[in-house]
């Protein structure tokens, strides 16, 4: 549990927790706050060095829309927005679910890297016997078409680019 009595303080404590590998799952930012950044800009800065930190945006003020706030987020999901005052408890349930969420979040995206990685990993497989396939394919064709008296033929060999495999096509010309 990281206390910050800044912006420039919270993204400072941010930034060492990321380098450390140690990265902060949930903040909650008042919008008001002393020094130089406000709640809104101190999210700005922190998500420029990781955008996956989820955030509770803290005020006893109306003076800012939540569509206003919204604009930082591509995902709805990635913030939540409390008017004070509020108590212990609530607070608590919330950081609980919201390190739930993004704990879920990362497991998701370890899920997702893996899962790609078997997909191009067996894409290069196949491809691999796709391409043998296609020699196969050629090398069954005849090397010289027979010659029949009174008979045109012709060859013609495209292989087929989107299975990596071929094609043959035959014209007999009476």
């Amino acid at each position: 549990l990281f206390f910050a009595s800044s912006g420039e303080e919270a993204v400072r404590i941010y930034r060492e927790q990321e380098e450390k590998g140690d990265p902060i799952a949930v903040g909650f930012f008042d919008m008001i706050m002393p020094g130089g950044m406000d709640g809104a800009e101190t999210i700005c800065k922190i998500r420029e060095i990781n955008d996956s930190i989820l955030c509770v945006i803290v005020t006893a003020y109306t003076d800012r829309d939540p569509q206003d706030i919204r604009k930082h987020f591509e995902d709805q999901s990635m913030w939540l927005y409390m008017n004070k005052p509020f108590n212990d408890g609530e607070i608590q349930q919330l950081a609980a679910n919201m390190i739930h969420g993004w704990n879920l979040r990362q497991e998701n995206y370890a899920y997702r890297e893996h899962l790609e990685a078997l997909v191009k990993q067996r894409t290069e497989q196949l491809n691999a016997e796709l391409h043998k396939v296609a020699i196969v394919q050629k090398n069954l064709l005849p090397q010289k078409l027979p010659s029949i008296p009174h008979l045109e033929m012709g060859v013609y060999y495209e292989t087929c680019v989107e299975l990596g495999g071929g094609g043959d096509y035959y014209d007999v010309i009476p």
